[in-house]
């Protein structure tokens, strides 16, 4: 193999910034395991309506819920987290795979909470600082009627906490 055909495979397999940072931030938080690809999603839970882009590079998953059974075991868990790259950046995708009927909007805000709490922690710090998103995929039908309390906690508050969905399927970019 020639010189030129090395450097070609080493800047292949050369992580780049974004999933260095993604993995970085990973390793830093508290009791987080990083996963290849969607690795971390569990059958059965949402994988299945999960998805990357065609295009998009994925940076990792972890399944926050599992990893932090142990320390929160009383607490309402956020399910995942996928880092996508998005313009040479890492962005932290958190999903939570939750049913999306009425009684659903008040454990997904419960979860919310209990994430952002943890995203505050002083062992976060990197991966608070990445761009990021929240997501609620729903693990069924959606069935949350406009004219009930619910759907407008879910229209106003929880949109203004950042919360995108519920959808029926989630392509990640």
């Amino acid at each position: 193999m020639s010189s030129r055909d090395r450097n070609k495979v080493s800047r292949a397999r050369r992580p780049g910034r974004a999933e260095t940072s993604f993995k970085t931030a990973i390793d830093e938080a508290e009791h987080l395991k990083h996963c290849s690809e969607l690795e971390a999603l569990k059958n059965g839970d949402g994988k299945s309506r999960i998805q990357v882009k065609s295009g998009s590079r994925t940076l990792g998953s972890v399944d926050i819920d599992s990893d932090c059974k142990r320390a929160h075991s009383g607490s309402p868990r956020w399910d995942y987290l996928v880092g996508v790259e998005r313009l040479g950046s890492a962005v932290a995708h958190f999903i939570e795979v939750h049913g999306a009927e009425t009684h659903g909007v008040s454990a997904v805000q419960r979860k919310l909470e209990w994430l952002r709490g943890y995203l505050e922690r002083k062992n976060q710090g990197k991966l608070r600082k990445l761009s990021s998103e929240f997501h609620w995929v729903a693990s069924g039908r959606i069935n949350i009627p406009q004219t009930t309390p619910q759907f407008r906690l879910l229209r106003t508050t929880l949109r203004n906490q950042g919360l995108r969905g519920p959808f029926t399927s989630l392509k990640l970019g």
